[in-house]
């Protein structure tokens, strides 16, 4: 949700998949780098029952060879004035990411319930069972977390965080806060990008239960 706003403030994503029944309004995934990332975590993880969850390495360490071809495409993309990148395993190679940039970067922290969350996956992975989806969706929690941690070492902080549920409660607020982050103007497609039919999963929860920042950080969009 947050990449197709990025996208529609004028913000080149890259390559991504086009949309399906599944995802009808575009995943913004650029697949340069969902590639790159896929190829390393089959290299690097070794363990059968996390390579079947799709779970890259906690922390991979890439050669040479592997830092070179990031240095490649990131240069093409420095090609463009902006540009994005959004894929889930980018949390887990984030690090490597900004090294290899070396360059300011804007970070918005996408924040979802952990429930959520791991229905949504369920739906599109159909062969995980509700407790690997559980799994899954708490790894990427932690990973992101420290995640976060790596990037504010190389002074890269997470000026912005948007959480999902309330994006779709108030659109023109979260799009406007968005692009005052990325210094482009509102604009009304971008607005009307978050539509309330994008909430497929929603836990509901009591109203007075405190607010959680745990409940979930999914994606990084850079």
């Amino acid at each position: 949700m947050v990449a197709g706003v990025l996208q529609q403030l004028g913000i080149d994503m890259g390559p991504s998949q086009p949309p399906d029944h599944a995802n009808p309004s575009g995943y913004f995934e650029d697949l340069r780098f969902q590639a790159l990332h896929r190829f390393w975590s089959r290299k690097y993880e070794t363990d059968l029952g996390r390579n079947q969850l799709r779970l890259p390495p906690w922390e991979p360490v890439l050669d040479q060879d592997d830092l070179g071809r990031y240095t490649k495409l990131i240069q093409v993309c420095a090609r463009r004035d902006s540009w994005g990148v959004k894929d889930p395993e980018l949390c887990y190679y984030a690090k490597h990411f900004a090294t290899t940039l070396r360059r300011p970067i804007k970070l918005i922290a996408t924040t979802r319930d952990k429930a959520a969350a791991a229905a949504s996956i369920g739906s599109r992975r159909r062969w995980f069972s509700p407790a690997d989806c559980d799994m899954v969706i708490d790894e990427y929690v932690r990973r992101q977390a420290l995640t976060l941690t790596e990037l504010a070492a190389h002074g890269i902080t997470p000026a912005l965080v948007v959480d999902y549920d309330e994006a779709i409660a108030d659109p023109a607020a979260t799009v406007q806060r968005i692009a005052a982050h990325v210094g482009l103007p509102v604009t009304d497609a971008a607005t009307s990008f978050i539509a309330p039919e994008l909430r497929k999963y929603r836990q509901h929860r009591p109203a007075d239960t405190p607010r959680n920042e745990d409940q979930g950080l999914t994606t990084l969009t850079m």
